[in-house]
């Protein structure tokens, strides 16, 4: 094994990709924390109103997260 082999054995670009792919799956993940409503539950606009309202901090968090993780992907 020569020293050309060992380099692109070992290079940045490998360790880049992973962890893109590591990000890539993370951001994906924070979808499953937002649970909907049972549709029997949503009879009309007030009702739907009432859930998204409910379900409003998970968003925010979901954003928030999702951010957080873009600017480590970025850096």
């Amino acid at each position: 094994m020569g020293k050309d082999e060992s380099e692109n054995r070992f290079s940045t670009q490998r360790i880049e990709t992973l962890i893109d792919g590591i990000f890539a799956i993370a951001m994906t993940l924070l979808v499953f924390n937002i649970k909907l409503p049972e549709r029997a539950e949503i009879a009309d606009g007030a009702a739907l109103s009432a859930s998204l309202a409910v379900l409003g901090p998970h968003f925010v968090a979901f954003g928030q997260s999702f951010l957080l993780l873009s600017f480590f992907e970025l850096s």
